[in-house]
C-alpha cells in the first residue's frame, strides 16, 4: 500500500518539527524537518485546491541553509502535482537523514519514492492535516486509492 503519514511536534505556536513517514511500492523511509506553522498552513491550504494549479502546487521543502535560495540540505520535501488525463494526482516524498560534516557526505541517506492519489484522497489528507495541527488528531495518514 502507498502511503504517508506525518506528525507534526510543535516546539511553540510559530515552529515544530514535522516528521514523515512514507511507503510505496517497497521502498520506505522516516525522516523530519523543522517548519513553521504558518508555513504547514499554507500547505494544507494549497491542498484543496481543484483543479491543482501550476503556479501554486502544494508542497513543503525542510532541512539545512536558507530557504530564501536554495536548501543546503533537504531532509523533508513532499510535492503534488497533476498526473494525467483522468485526474490522478502524483505525491513525490524525498527523506532524508542530516549530515553534520564533510567527511560523513557519503553516508547520506535519501528515500525519494513518488505514487498516485486522487483529489479526494488529496482532499481526505489536507482535512486531517489540518485537524492534526490544530490538536484534535494525532497524525495526518494520505493513503492511495489508485490501484
Amino acid at each position: 500500500m502507498n502511503l504517508l503519514r506525518l506528525h507534526f511536534a510543535p516546539e511553540d505556536e510559530w515552529h515544530g518539527e514535522l516528521t514523515a513517514e512514507v511507503s510505496a511500492r517497497g521502498f520506505a523511509g522516516r525522516g523530519s524537518a523543522w517548519f513553521a506553522v504558518e508555513e504547514l498552513r499554507q500547505f494544507v491550504a494549497a491542498l484543496s485546491a481543484f483543479p491543482l494549479q501550476a503556479q501554486a502546487l502544494p508542497s513543503i521543502t525542510g532541512g539545512f541553509g536558507d530557504r530564501a535560495e536554495a536548501l543546503e540540505q533537504v531532509h523533508l520535501a513532499i510535492a503534488f502535482a497533476p498526473h494525467d488525463l483522468r485526474g490522478n494526482v502524483r505525491a513525490t516524498v524525498q527523506l532524508a537523514n542530516e549530515v553534520w560534516n564533510a567527511d560523513a557526505a557519503d553516508l547520506e541517506a535519501i528515500v525519494k519514492v513518488g505514487f498516485l492519489v486522487t483529489y479526494p484522497d488529496l482532499d481526505q489528507f489536507g482535512s486531517a492535516f489540518d485537524r492534526h495541527l490544530t490538536g484534535e488528531n494525532t497524525e495526518a495518514t494520505l493513503r492511495s486509492s489508485v490501484a
